[in-house]
């Protein structure tokens, strides 16, 4: 019909790991440099086709996080403001069968005072069965836990909702004022790094083995997240005792690996005008259908 299509790459993993585009829009919007070279390599689009605009989300968070309030966020977590915060984000089972497992003997050295005076704040993942069954095990716990729910648009996948605000604003203030971030090869590492949030991403397992279609260390290994893996931007434990010791080390030397977070930030999502870019890449499709328009109508 002539109606320029333009395709905004929803996340980081998607070029390497959703399949091929069903077809190639007159302009792919790409986050960064990496994401430029996967399209080109892996679903054969034109260098000409591509703008590196940014991530849209971030644009977003570096606006809000400007606005927030530690005593506001605390107040909401019921979280003093002498307390370390540990936070755990939860993934889907397939991702980590052993997290249960993994956040009872978190929460004991934490409970134990290993830390010190801290508290584990849970983000449950908005479509893990596992969930549930968090909330009947520690919503009313007298242990230093807290949960934090995340609505059904932070799933990841196209939900048809950006979202409320409220929710968005919950989460930012989580990953700019926790101590430590805890997850499993997710997306959260970069919303972490962002706030230049030490990041900890465990790398063992208790039950799933190495060689398993699922293994832990084959997740920190896949073509996007190797180059966070290779940064040295997160620390991968490889062992629950190791795993406490860079959860030590995060709170007490919060600027070590301070300049390999800064890296992935400003490679993997730079600060641009991401609205702008976006709304340039809109008018340039439109320009060049016309001009093609234009130029057929004279043949």
């Amino acid at each position: 019909a002539g109606i320029p299509v333009i395709c905004l790459v929803h996340s980081w993993d998607n070029l390497p790991a959703r399949g091929l585009l069903a077809a190639v829009p007159d302009r792919l919007l790409v986050w960064n440099k990496y994401m430029v070279e996967e399209a080109i390599n892996l679903h054969g689009v034109a260098p000409e086709r591509i703008d590196i605009v940014g991530v849209p989300q971030y644009e977003s968070y570096r606006r809000i996080a400007k606005q927030t309030d530690e005593n506001v966020f605390r107040e909401r977590l019921n979280i003093s403001g002498s307390m370390r915060i540990i936070t755990f984000t939860t993934s889907v089972d397939w991702v980590y069968p052993d997290e249960v497992e993994l956040l009872d003997k978190l929460l004991i050295e934490i409970n134990r005072g290993r830390f010190g005076n801290a508290v584990l704040v849970v983000r449950l993942h908005p479509t893990d069965e596992r969930t549930s069954l968090y909330v009947d095990k520690y919503v009313n716990s007298k242990l230093p836990i807290r949960l934090d729910k995340a609505d059904s648009a932070f799933a990841a996948m196209n939900t048809g909702t950006v979202g409320a605000l409220e929710s968005v604003i919950n989460f930012v203030e989580l990953m700019q004022f926790s101590d430590v971030v805890l997850n499993v090869a997710s997306t959260v590492t970069l919303d972490a790094l962002l706030f230049n949030t030490p990041v900890v991403c465990p790398n063992f397992s208790f039950t799933v083995t190495a060689d398993s279609w699922n293994s832990i260390s084959k997740l920190y290994r896949s073509s996007h997240f190797s180059r966070i893996s290779d940064s040295d931007a997160i620390s991968l434990p490889k062992t629950i005792d190791e795993m406490l010791e860079d959860i030590d080390r995060g709170i007490n030397y919060p600027q070590e690996r301070e300049k390999e977070r800064q890296f992935i930030v400003s490679t993997m999502m730079p600060n641009l005008p991401t609205s702008l870019l976006i709304d340039r890449s809109i008018q340039l499709a439109i320009e060049d259908k016309q001009r093609s328009a234009a130029s057929n109508t004279e043949i």
